[in-house]
């Protein structure tokens, strides 16, 4: 048998694994999220100013980038987890995040004094954001792993590093309710620094449990 042959005879093995896989995800991923949660805000609870919160542009273009981010990192999940090598194209979604965040820095550049930039940058919680974020995320990108493991990935450490940004949004998102610093510049250097060690456990990770 040819090798190209080979390779989609074991593909076509997948495929029934394949359409179970994302209600796997979501569903092992939702129970994993749910206790993180309870966890963390059982132990520190949301912020001090509550539902007035949402009043705040800053928080809600927070939010909304979070959550966008979630959103655009869903698909790339979905293509890690095959045998099939990612493309750039699969990144594109990224791209317009991008975008978006970088606008959202250049309002804030535009509209906040210079003066201001390093105290909104280096924030209240910045390093307690540094540990938090990965604390929670390292559940689901446990649970992520897993799951992964039998759906035979083509390259294990792009799959994890894929698996732990993912989580770092999703986690991100969680931590976001309770943190007081809603300030672009914030996000750039305290989230992506945490995204970035989530990134590199699920790297790790991936390229031990995931290889085959």
């Amino acid at each position: 048998m040819q090798t190209h042959r080979l390779i989609e005879a074991l593909v076509a093995d997948l495929q029934p694994l394949r359409q179970r896989l994302p209600g796997q995800i979501l569903m092992r991923l939702g129970w994993a999220a749910l206790a993180a949660a309870l966890a963390f805000y059982g132990l520190y609870g949301f912020r001090d100013d509550g539902l007035a919160s949402l009043g705040d542009p800053r928080f809600v273009v927070k939010i909304s980038l979070l959550l966008t981010l979630v959103g655009a990192l869903w698909p790339l999940m979905r293509r890690a987890a095959g045998p099939i090598k990612m493309t750039p194209t699969d990144f594109k979604p990224l791209a317009w995040v991008g975008l978006f965040w970088l606008t959202m820095m250049g309002l804030e550049v535009a509209l906040v004094p210079q003066t201001a930039w390093y105290p909104m940058m280096v924030g209240e919680n910045g390093l307690f954001c540094l540990a938090a974020i990965p604390l929670i995320g390292m559940p689901l990108l446990a649970t992520i792993i897993v799951t992964f493991r039998g759906a035979a990935p083509a390259v294990a450490s792009v799959s994890g590093a894929v698996a732990g940004f993912f989580c770092a949004a999703i986690a991100s998102v969680l931590y976001a309710v309770h943190c007081p610093d809603d300030s672009p510049f914030f996000l750039v250097v305290w989230y992506g620094a945490a995204t970035m060690i989530l990134m590199a456990m699920g790297a790790l990770s991936g390229r031990w449990v995931l290889r085959w």
